[in-house]
């Protein structure tokens, strides 16, 4: 039943997976089974997560982490630290981020044997890091090992996640070229498996590549088509961001009522979801002024 939960929750329907998750983790229950109980926790954690709900997804992270740990289920301890460490970049916590991800890492390699579709993504998530504090280098160097194991061990929605992540980089290092090379390979990836939630994430990533480059019309596009496959998959955070690029280019087009308004839609779910970083850069924002 959690597999069925993860199945709908790749595909963007939310209410089915949470249906699953629930659905398992009573059965766990049930039966007595507190270790059972680790994995449909976590999945509705991530769901939580997704809406906004970032405490009750801490709560459930920790939880599950302490039923791992419990239960001496290195596979799920690692997973459970690697979505603390997701959850503590949300809040903007760095250094704990980069505990969390280290951590899993090193129950990955040491812990468990042959787990390198685990692995890739833990490497693309330290990449993450290290492109949000500036570490270029660090940030390239991280992207390229995680795509390599994730191609050498078949994990599709990996190696789309990275190539995706690649082409923001390349579009602060190397050039449009590239990032709209990469961009095309991770929608791609992305169409043929299905993954409505993170062709939205792609398609916010073309919409700033094409605002960059000066396409106003197919910017606003793939902002739109984002926004409209993150309302359907409940994704509020990813909302707020391409609420902020909608808003960004209003302003670039002079249309500053509409800016304005969107902006200020931004703020007010970077708010409730407690995204403290994206609701900074929106005040950051020239010209924007709160209510």
């Amino acid at each position: 039943m959690f597999a069925m939960g993860a199945q709908y929750q790749w595909r963007g329907e939310m209410r089915w997976a949470e249906s699953w998750y629930t659905k398992s983790l009573r059965i766990f229950k049930k039966i007595k089974s507190q270790a059972g109980t680790g994995e449909p926790l976590s999945g509705l954690a991530a769901l939580a997560l997704q809406k906004g709900e970032t405490e009750e997804a801490r709560r459930s992270y920790e939880k599950s982490l302490a039923i791992f740990r419990k239960a001496r289920d290195l596979r799920g301890e690692a997973d459970a630290l690697y979505r603390l460490g997701v959850l503590a970049l949300v809040h903007g916590e760095i250094d704990a981020a980069l505990q969390y991800y280290t951590d899993s890492l090193n129950i990955r390699r040491l812990g468990i044997r042959n787990d390198q579709w685990g692995e890739g993504v833990i490497f693309y998530s330290l990449g993450n890091v290290y492109q949000q504090i500036g570490d270029v280098n660090k940030a390239l160097n991280h992207y390229i090992d995680g795509l390599e194991i994730c191609q050498k061990v078949g994990n599709r929605r990996g190696e789309g996640t990275v190539l995706k992540a690649l082409g923001d980089l390349a579009l602060q290092t190397s050039g449009p070229a590239d990032a709209e090379r990469y961009l095309t390979q991770s929608l791609t990836i992305f169409d043929e498996i299905f993954d409505l939630q993170s062709k939205g994430v792609t398609l916010y990533s073309f919409g700033f590549l094409h605002r960059q480059t000066g396409n106003i019309d197919e910017a606003r596009k793939s902002y739109n088509d984002s926004l409209e496959i993150r309302a359907k998959v409940n994704d509020e955070r990813g909302r707020s961001f391409v609420l902020k690029g909608l808003g960004d280019l209003a302003r670039r087009t002079g249309d500053m009522l509409t800016s304005k308004q969107q902006l200020e839609d931004s703020l007010l779910i970077s708010k409730k979801v407690n995204d403290r970083r994206n609701e900074g850069v929106v005040l950051w924002r020239p010209g924007f002024e709160r209510r």
